[in-house]
């Protein structure tokens, strides 16, 4: 659907109020499909960012700082999301020998396997953007950065 039919207006105070627009829009609809994609997990997003920062490290053992810098959303309230899911049984969360005052954070045997069903489906995530080209994807992904690193 073109943009102006679906905000319902008649035109555009230029290109860029129509881009912005057009990403916020389409950031809606990309969150929406992952919130989706990631129901029947019964997790969000979000933690499984936090998983997969966990499995992705060399140690398996990391901290909330190690966690935050490597999340894609900067703001996210780490603590919480480690607390949801040590209650899911996904992570523990055990005191640091050296400060006990920090945690450790790891994947528990249910953790591991919830991370590898998912990886098995990943695609469904991935689904949204099969409409693009490789060549397409790439010349996007350099745009979006140019306009990240921009700001």
């Amino acid at each position: 659907m073109k943009l102006k039919k679906e905000l319902k207006i008649k035109e555009f105070r230029n290109n860029w109020e129509k881009l912005l627009l057009n990403f916020q829009l389409t950031d809606i609809k990309i969150n929406t499909h992952l919130r989706e994609s990631f129901k029947k997990f019964g997790i969000t997003y979000q933690q499984y960012n936090v998983l997969r920062v966990i499995s992705a490290s060399k140690k398996g053992i990391v901290s909330n700082n190690y966690i935050k810098e490597r999340m894609v959303q900067k703001d996210a309230d780490i603590s919480r999301l480690i607390v949801r899911l040590v209650s899911q049984g996904f992570v523990q969360k055990t005191p640091k020998k050296t400060d006990r005052r920090q945690s450790e954070v790891s994947l528990t045997e249910k953790g591991i396997e919830l991370l590898a069903s998912i990886e098995k489906e990943i695609h469904i995530v991935d689904r949204f953007f099969y409409e693009l080209s490789k060549k397409e994807a790439k010349t996007l992904n350099l745009i979006l950065d140019k306009i990240r690193n921009n700001g």
